[in-house]
């Protein structure tokens, strides 16, 4: 998952200092590696070309499991003339690894064998429509896309656009609206489901045309396809969201009475239609479906907060009275908490506190920073965490504070937005404000939740702070990659919002986030692990290496974890990796040429990767939701 350590144009030199040595294979990996880091690049494609010809590339390419070598694998099977095969491996790698680009060759691949007079196969355009129903995943149900996540998937309209020209498959239109409407690119989506009347063309269409504007279109469209007999609760939603957009509350709650079964959607939709509409009601029904993903910003739970928790009416804060020792590792806020708990000041050298790291060291040092310049938070003294830097202003403190009273993450962020919009402060002052909390009475009380809360709004401060992303991504990779702690989990939630909602930073914000699981310190209080859970399983562009790499952490983190059962699903939430298309499969494809690490014991993979077999989930067809 780690970056590369050169780039296309010294994988590229490489290459020919191999075959200047007669070392072909040798030279073939590093070709791999090129393409892989640049696959729309054409000096690397004439590369590609030119040992083709005096090579035959297909008996040369060794074994491997590398991405490269698959790649290559690819443009070798189309030089033969085996561009079904061809089309088949570029898109399975796309769906693997979406952060690649490489729909942007598959298009390209696409159109020239249209151009050629070749026909796609069916299992071409079943691999292409998982791909494309891959795209819609991370964002069901939302009817406009924040910048970010538009440029997340930017490349794919010209992958829909080939994937038409003479398709066969009528899912694969499907899944072209749903990529087009997700783009805003609403007459397409209209267009890619025009010319039939059957049940899942007209879902699609009641999709575009909300999506665009028209709910009172939607609103007929849906009512036709509830009557067919593919129909489904579903329908009967599409409707209610049409009527409350429309301001229709009545005609929705109407509806709503007639859906026995309940969950934390519908019981938000409820309670929207409960009163007359305010304000766009789209935008209303995008909040919620947001908001009902992301769980509420709740403390960590370290053993000193949960004590907190659990006791809070015993510990009064600012005058609690107590020891606190603690065997075991967490993060080094739990010290401020029990500074703020017993002497109502950030002082963490009055907190009566002792930790006891039992067992072997990590071989990542929780207070090194590894990457980036030193973030101003954290410090070690005695293998305890101070504070790096003295306090900022107080009243820059107050006002970050004062924003902090909500446990919703939406709320969190308009609010920071409005602050940052005419705070001028140094992007430093702010992260060190969320180590130097504020010690008024009033938000003592919101203790010990309000800690949290107060670092997470301060980390969305800093993301909208009105500076280029160039003067802010150096706070935000020393918070990601410093002293591990719960502000390194603000800077999580934070960069995830920002990626999906600044076109500048969307791509360079998922390669950190999927970067950061290679950081993760084997502890079950890591404190970055649950909200890169969120994070990643709500952005486009993540690898399923990477998925796999995370799931393996929770697996091997939570042994004794089971799935639990239907009576308790609404009382207990299990970590479960993002959800990917499951598939039997061989050994997963890594990004670099590395070695690969073993395996945590006992982990089970997330996603796995398969050459040759080609399984098509029904839910795919349905992913326009």
């Amino acid at each position: 998952m780690a970056a590369s350590a050169w780039t296309w144009s010294e994988e590229l030199e490489r290459v020919d200092g191999a075959l200047a040595a007669g070392d072909v294979p040798h030279a073939l990996m590093h070709l791999g590696g090129a393409l892989a880091l640049a696959p729309n690049e054409e000096r690397v494609h004439a590369v590609v070309e030119a040992i083709a010809a005096q090579h035959p590339l297909l008996e040369l390419l060794p074994k491997s499991d590398f991405l490269g070598a698959h790649l290559l694998e690819a443009f070798a099977l189309r030089r033969v003339g085996r561009v079904d095969e061809a089309l088949v491996l570029l898109a399975q790698l796309t769906e693997a690894f979406p952060a690649r680009r490489f729909e942007t060759l598959l298009a390209a691949w696409l159109v020239a064998a249209r151009a050629a007079g070749r026909p796609l196969s069916e299992a071409a355009q079943q691999q292409v429509l998982r791909v494309l129903g891959s795209v819609g995943q991370k964002s069901i149900g939302l009817h406009r896309l924040f910048p970010g996540e538009r440029e997340l998937l930017s490349g794919y309209e010209a992958l829909a656009d080939a994937a038409l020209d003479g398709a066969s498959l009528e899912a694969l239109r499907w899944a072209a609206s749903g990529v087009y409407r997700r783009l805003g690119r609403f007459e397409k989506a209209l267009a890619a489901v025009a010319k039939q009347d059957s049940y899942f063309f007209l879902i699609q269409r009641g999709l575009a045309l909300r999506a665009s504007g028209d709910a009172a279109a939607a609103l007929a469209v849906f009512e036709r396809a509830s009557a067919m007999p593919d129909a489904n609760v579903s329908d009967v939603l599409e409707q209610v969201r049409c009527h409350f957009i429309l301001g229709n509350v009545d005609a929705a709650r109407a509806l709503l009475a007639r859906v026995t079964h309940t969950d934390d959607e519908l019981a938000g939709l409820r309670k929207l239609c409960a009163a007359p509409v305010q304000g766009d009601g789209v935008e209303a029904l995008d909040r919620l479906r947001r908001d009902v993903w992301r769980h509420p910003v709740e403390l960590p739970g370290d053993a000193t907060a949960n004590l907190f928790v659990q006791h809070r009416e015993q510990l009064p804060p600012g005058k609690a009275q107590g020891e606190f020792a603690i065997s075991g590792w967490e993060s080094p806020s739990n010290r401020l908490l029990v500074a703020l708990f017993v002497s109502g000041t950030p002082d963490v050298s009055r907190a009566t506190y002792t930790l006891t790291h039992a067992g072997p060291p990590f071989a990542r040092d929780p207070f090194a920073q590894v990457r980036g310049e030193r973030a101003p938070t954290w410090v070690a003294q005695q293998g305890l965490g101070v504070q790096a830097t003295p306090a900022p202003s107080p009243a820059l403190r107050a006002q970050l504070a004062a924003l902090s009273t909500s446990a919703v993450f939406s709320e969190l962020w308009a609010r920071a937005g409005m602050l940052a919009a005419t705070l001028d402060a140094r992007p430093a002052d702010v992260v060190a404000a969320m180590v130097h909390p504020p010690a008024d009475e009033a938000w003592l009380q919101t203790l010990p939740a309000g800690l949290f809360r107060y670092q997470v709004v301060t980390a969305c401060v800093l993301a909208q702070l009105p500076r280029p992303w160039a003067e802010l991504r150096g706070s935000f990779e020393a918070l990601l990659f410093g002293p591990v702690d719960w502000v390194s989990a603000a800077a999580v939630q934070a960069l995830g919002e920002k990626s999906r909602r600044d076109a500048e930073v969307a791509r360079e914000g998922v390669q950190w986030l999927s970067e950061l699981v290679g950081d993760l310190l084997p502890h079950s209080a890591e404190p970055r692990a649950s909200p890169l859970l969120h994070e990643l399983g709500a952005l486009h562009g993540v690898s399923a290496e990477t998925t796999r790499a995370l799931g393996q952490w929770f697996r091997a983190q939570f042994p004794e974890e089971r799935e639990p059962t239907p009576e308790a699903a609404e009382q207990a939430t299990p970590f479960v990796a993002p959800a990917m298309p499951v598939r039997e499969a061989a050994a997963p494809v890594r990004s670099e040429a590395t070695p690969a690490s073993a395996p945590v014991q006992g982990g089970v993979p997330g996603w796995v990767w398969l050459v040759g077999t080609l399984v098509v989930v029904a839910a795919l067809v349905m992913f326009a939701r």
